[in-house]
Protein backbone atom coordinates (compact mmCIF):
# COMPACT_ATOMS: atom_id res chain seq x y z
CA UNK A 1 0.00 0.00 0.00
CA UNK A 2 1.36 3.34 -1.14
CA UNK A 3 1.77 6.39 1.55
CA UNK A 4 -1.00 9.07 -0.01
CA UNK A 5 0.68 12.13 -1.61
CA UNK A 6 -1.38 14.52 0.80
CA UNK A 7 1.15 16.56 3.31
CA UNK A 8 1.19 16.25 7.00
CA UNK A 9 2.01 18.75 9.02
CA UNK A 10 3.74 18.88 12.21
CA UNK A 11 1.80 21.21 14.84
CA UNK A 12 3.60 24.10 14.31
CA UNK A 13 2.34 24.09 10.38
CA UNK A 14 5.84 22.61 8.84
CA UNK A 15 5.49 19.74 7.00
CA UNK A 16 6.68 16.35 7.52
CA UNK A 17 8.20 14.11 4.76
CA UNK A 18 8.17 10.72 4.16
CA UNK A 19 11.65 11.01 2.26
CA UNK A 20 13.81 9.14 4.75
CA UNK A 21 14.33 5.40 4.65
CA UNK A 22 13.24 4.85 8.52
CA UNK A 23 10.68 2.31 9.40
CA UNK A 24 7.56 4.12 11.38
CA UNK A 25 4.49 2.90 13.18
CA UNK A 26 1.69 5.34 12.12
CA UNK A 27 -0.77 5.74 14.89
CA UNK A 28 -3.68 7.38 13.81
CA UNK A 29 -5.66 8.98 16.92
CA UNK A 30 -8.72 10.99 18.11
CA UNK A 31 -7.42 12.82 21.14
CA UNK A 32 -10.23 11.59 23.44
CA UNK A 33 -9.87 8.16 22.30
CA UNK A 34 -9.01 6.04 25.72
CA UNK A 35 -7.88 3.52 23.31
CA UNK A 36 -5.35 5.65 21.92
CA UNK A 37 -4.47 7.03 25.39
CA UNK A 38 -3.70 3.94 26.48
CA UNK A 39 -1.83 2.46 23.59
CA UNK A 40 -0.03 5.53 23.57
CA UNK A 41 0.95 5.02 27.10
CA UNK A 42 1.64 1.19 26.00
CA UNK A 43 4.07 2.39 23.41
CA UNK A 44 6.23 5.09 25.68
CA UNK A 45 6.57 2.44 28.31
CA UNK A 46 8.03 -0.06 25.47
CA UNK A 47 9.94 2.92 24.10
CA UNK A 48 13.75 1.09 24.54
CA UNK A 49 12.14 -1.60 22.16
CA UNK A 50 11.35 0.71 19.47
CA UNK A 51 14.72 2.41 18.63
CA UNK A 52 14.56 1.05 15.82
CA UNK A 53 11.29 2.83 14.57
CA UNK A 54 10.19 6.19 13.90
CA UNK A 55 6.92 6.55 16.07
CA UNK A 56 4.56 8.98 14.60
CA UNK A 57 0.77 10.02 16.01
CA UNK A 58 -1.87 11.10 13.23
CA UNK A 59 -4.81 13.14 14.20
CA UNK A 60 -7.12 15.32 11.71
CA UNK A 61 -8.45 16.93 15.04
CA UNK A 62 -7.16 20.65 15.00
CA UNK A 63 -3.11 21.50 16.14
CA UNK A 64 -4.14 22.54 19.79
CA UNK A 65 -5.89 19.37 20.51
CA UNK A 66 -2.93 16.94 19.41
CA UNK A 67 -0.59 19.05 21.39
CA UNK A 68 -2.77 18.56 24.64
CA UNK A 69 -2.59 14.52 23.84
CA UNK A 70 1.11 14.97 23.31
CA UNK A 71 1.52 16.71 26.76
CA UNK A 72 0.00 13.94 28.17
CA UNK A 73 1.99 11.58 26.26
CA UNK A 74 5.18 12.68 26.36
CA UNK A 75 8.05 11.37 24.85
CA UNK A 76 10.85 13.04 22.92
CA UNK A 77 10.98 9.82 20.67
CA UNK A 78 7.32 10.82 19.63
CA UNK A 79 6.47 12.58 16.48
CA UNK A 80 2.79 13.94 16.46
CA UNK A 81 1.49 15.28 13.02
CA UNK A 82 -1.71 16.82 12.00
CA UNK A 83 -4.12 16.01 9.05
CA UNK A 84 -6.37 18.93 9.52
CA UNK A 85 -7.75 18.33 5.57
CA UNK A 86 -8.69 14.26 6.94
CA UNK A 87 -7.28 13.42 3.13
CA UNK A 88 -4.29 11.43 4.40
CA UNK A 89 -6.67 9.54 6.72
CA UNK A 90 -9.44 9.47 4.25
CA UNK A 91 -6.91 7.74 1.77
CA UNK A 92 -6.12 5.11 4.18
CA UNK A 93 -9.39 4.39 4.93
CA UNK A 94 -8.89 4.94 8.71
CA UNK A 95 -12.66 4.78 10.60
CA UNK A 96 -11.63 3.50 13.67
CA UNK A 97 -9.00 4.81 16.33
CA UNK A 98 -6.64 3.65 17.08
CA UNK A 99 -5.12 2.70 13.46
CA UNK A 100 -1.88 1.40 13.47
CA UNK A 101 0.20 0.61 9.86
CA UNK A 102 3.54 -0.31 9.79
CA UNK A 103 5.34 2.02 7.53
CA UNK A 104 8.64 0.12 5.67
CA UNK A 105 11.48 2.99 4.56
CA UNK A 106 13.08 0.52 2.50
CA UNK A 107 10.03 -0.43 0.33
CA UNK A 108 8.60 3.03 0.83
CA UNK A 109 5.24 1.20 1.18
CA UNK A 110 2.85 0.19 4.20
CA UNK A 111 3.17 -3.09 5.01
CA UNK A 112 1.03 -4.13 7.74
CA UNK A 113 -2.28 -2.47 9.25
CA UNK A 114 -3.77 -3.16 12.60
CA UNK A 115 -6.65 -1.78 13.95
CA UNK A 116 -8.31 -1.02 17.49
CA UNK A 117 -7.09 -1.95 20.69
CA UNK A 118 -3.95 -4.61 19.31
CA UNK A 119 -1.65 -5.35 21.72
CA UNK A 120 1.55 -3.93 21.50
CA UNK A 121 3.26 -7.34 21.53
CA UNK A 122 1.61 -8.43 18.47
CA UNK A 123 3.11 -4.94 16.76
CA UNK A 124 6.55 -5.35 18.24
CA UNK A 125 6.32 -9.26 16.85
CA UNK A 126 5.72 -7.91 13.08
CA UNK A 127 8.65 -5.19 13.45
CA UNK A 128 10.75 -7.25 14.46
CA UNK A 129 9.82 -9.88 11.76
CA UNK A 130 10.33 -6.69 8.83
Amino acid sequence: LDIPSVQLNYLDGVPYSFIDKTDKLLIFIKSDCPFCAKKADDIINSINNLNSVEIVFISSEHPDSILQFSLNHYSDKLTYLCDESNLFSKELKVKKYPTIFIYSGKSQKIIKQFIGAVPLEQILQELSNE
